[in-house]
């Protein structure tokens, strides 16, 4: 059976825990949402930075390129090239003209005899198009790095005369893009909007579709615009992103693990449980040291009624009141009764007391009843057996009274019974109980007895 302190030890321990595991799940729920909001904080942070760096580095190559075409026609064309490869750090500057003409930037390598610059796609792309365009990335055949074409296109009077044209590495962009440093060891990517992978960590990825590099990624079911959505990547649940960069038709895209961005929380609850437990362990013995030092007065108590239990207790004893609580009150009371019960056996011990003397006294009288009894059945006995010997005796002179007279006995026989002699009359009763005359047949005893004694004293 569970003491009355190991009971209420186990329900404070018990609201403890329930309080710690209701606080550390609620402090869990919370830390994780607030690190998820803190991802999608940094994420989108991340993703706008990027997507503002292409975009501009985009616009500024386009404006570079475009910044050629005012010039056209007002002298030699080599300077012009070059100073905007300079500016914009491009691998190739060079203008086409529908007469087929080439003139490419002084360093750049030149194009073999019978190069026809108007059916190349960029010449062609330019020239159905009002704006600068950019060209899709490929892989340049020396460097086998994605590269890209700018080309805008100029008219006079309606007719095309010349597309501009620079190639540039996408060197720039995709170190920008793989340097992306995201929650949970997460990464950024750069696709175009068929799929094709222009910037990604993955070693020689460039050109490839994004499915065949990461495996369960599914560009067609994603939404682009910018929310976290989650995927199954490699058999783990990542967090994703798309945003749109400008009018490229590129997208860029993060990937962020959702176990590792959130084993900060996972982590941070391992500390808060280990705290928990720590500061259940102390609470407990707290709680029993209180327990067992506000229980010490029931303990006394407890102790004080086996005590008066056992039949040899000490009822003059008194239990010490330190508190006025109900534990206080009970020791009072208890002391109380005790005092009671005290006065109670003392009265009853009295009272037997009482009792035995006056016990003795009726034993001495009994003994004494008991002489006097066995002096007068001696006397009795003594006198039965004087009775007897009269009897015996009596017996005797009736027997010699019923003798015959002697010769000279006077009888009378008209003489009543009652005379021995005329002058001589007997009691006419044996004694005062006798409601019978002397005319008993045969005579009573007594009556007997006394004619014998007459007789004896006439003779």
């Amino acid at each position: 059976m569970m003491s009355l302190r190991t009971r209420m030890l186990a329900f404070v321990l018990l609201i403890l825990t329930g309080l710690s595991l209701t606080f550390c799940g609620v402090a869990y729920w919370k830390m994780k949402d607030v690190l998820l909001s803190s991802i999608q904080q940094q994420v989108a942070l991340t993703a706008h930075d990027k997507v503002s760096f292409i975009t501009e580095w985009v616009a500024t190559r386009q404006q570079i390129v475009s910044s050629v075409l005012p010039r056209f026609g007002q002298g030699e064309l080599k300077p012009i090239l070059d100073q905007a490869q300079q500016a914009g750090h491009l691998d190739d500057m060079y203008i086409g003209e529908p007469s087929k003409r080439m003139t490419q930037f002084s360093k750049s390598t030149p194009v073999p005899p019978g190069y026809d610059p108007t059916g190349r796609p960029w010449y062609l792309a330019a020239s159905q198009s009002e704006e600068a365009i950019a060209t899709a990335p490929y892989i340049d055949a020396a460097t086998k790095k994605p590269i890209i074409t700018f080309a805008r296109a100029r008219r006079d009077g309606g007719q095309l005369v010349a597309v501009v044209s620079g190639d540039v590495s996408l060197q720039r962009v995709t170190d920008e893009v793989v340097a992306s440093r995201l929650p949970g060891n997460g990464y950024a990517f750069l696709i175009t909007k068929d799929g094709s992978i222009i910037a990604h960590p993955a070693k020689e990825s460039g050109m490839k579709k994004i499915g065949d590099v990461m495996p369960g990624f599914d560009l067609s079911g994603l939404s682009q615009d910018g929310k976290l959505q989650s995927v199954a990547l490699n058999g783990e649940t990542s967090m994703t992103a798309l945003y749109p960069v400008g009018n490229t038709g590129w997208i860029f895209g993060v990937v962020v693990p959702v176990a590792a961005a959130t084993s900060a929380v996972g982590h941070l609850m391992w500390l808060m449980g280990g705290l928990s437990l720590l500061g259940l362990i102390l609470s407990a013995v707290l709680a029993y040291a209180g327990v067992v030092r506000m229980l010490s007065g029931l303990t006394d108590l407890r102790n004080a009624m086996h005590n008066v239990a056992s039949g040899e207790g000490d009822l003059t004893m008194q239990l010490p009141v330190h508190t006025h609580d109900e534990v206080g009150e009970i020791a009072e009371a208890f002391n109380a009764f005790v005092k009671k019960l005290h006065g109670m056996f003392v009265s009853v011990r009295h009272d037997a007391e009482a009792l035995a003397r006056d016990t003795t006294m009726l034993h001495q009288a009994a003994d004494t009843i008991a002489a006097d009894s066995r002096a007068q059945s001696n006397e009795l006995s003594a006198t039965a057996a004087t009775i007897e010997e009269i009897t015996v005796s009596i017996n005797h002179i009736a027997d010699n009274a019923e003798a015959p007279p002697s010769r000279w006995w006077p009888r009378r026989a008209s003489m009543p019974m009652t005379r021995i002699w005329p002058w001589t009359r007997l009691p006419t009763k044996c004694s005062p109980s006798c409601r019978r005359w002397m005319r008993c047949k045969p005579p009573c005893l007594a009556w007997r007895h006394t004619r014998k004694r007459f007789a004896a004293s006439w003779l």
